[in-house]
């Protein structure tokens, strides 16, 4: 499995983006962060009727995951999960000249491996001073996640977990417009960990649970 399929944006794209960007890369940040703040998350149990790429579509939340494009989810005020807040952020940043990737990973748990359905999409935007490191920004909690990412990594942390990178590339080459393609790509990464990492991460989630038994489970991020 390839997993970086878009990965050749970090080896041309850096330097030029970076000399060509009208905002400072932490001011165009804010400003993106300012616009996903905007949205919120659909209700599971709640049908919604959208546009999606022109056409009404009526369904629930889990139908509108990876089919939207960033107009249509920042103009519904609405999101089906993270990677409506990652589509719009870079959406966002492209306005000001900014540079960014989509970084998506499959979560390291065990409930991840028997739904084969838990990930994460973050985005990485080279900064301002550097060309071999990147910031790592999730845009649906609204944080930094890592000013001094390496591109390198093969996975990331939020919400308390690990996330092993299926894609990490251009928005434009995402493999996954739909639910179903959505899991695929989860359970491709899955596959793709190795199995020393996997053990190891099982067992640190598995010791986690058991720490965590007697106090509140920390939010999963939305996929």
């Amino acid at each position: 499995m390839n997993r970086y399929p878009g990965i050749a944006i970090l080896s041309f794209c850096l330097i030029p983006c970076i000399g060509a960007a009208k905002n400072d890369t932490s001011e165009s940040i804010q400003l993106a962060f300012e616009a996903t703040a905007r949205l919120k998350m659909m209700d599971p149990q709640k049908e919604y009727t959208l546009p999606v790429h022109g056409i009404e579509q009526t369904g629930y939340k889990e139908q509108f995951l990876r089919q939207r494009d960033a107009d249509e989810i920042a103009e519904s005020g609405l999101s089906s999960g993270c990677g409506d807040f990652t589509s719009v952020f870079i959406d966002e940043l492209k306005k000001y000249g900014t540079e960014s990737i989509v970084v998506e990973g499959a979560e390291i748990s065990v409930r991840s491996l028997q739904y084969r359905y838990s990930g994460h999409s973050v985005v990485a935007v080279p900064p301002s001073d550097k060309t071999d490191r990147l910031i790592l920004v999730d845009p649906t909690s609204g944080r930094i996640l890592d000013e001094d990412w390496n591109p390198q990594s093969e996975s990331f942390e939020a919400y308390g977990s690990t996330y092993w990178i299926g894609y990490m590339g251009d928005i434009e080459q995402y493999p996954a417009h739909n639910s179903k393609e959505l899991q695929e790509l989860y359970d491709q990464t899955l596959k793709s960990i190795p199995s020393k990492i996997l053990e190891e991460k099982l067992f640190e989630d598995l010791k986690k649970k058991l720490n965590q038994s007697s106090h509140t489970t920390p939010a999963s991020a939305p996929r």
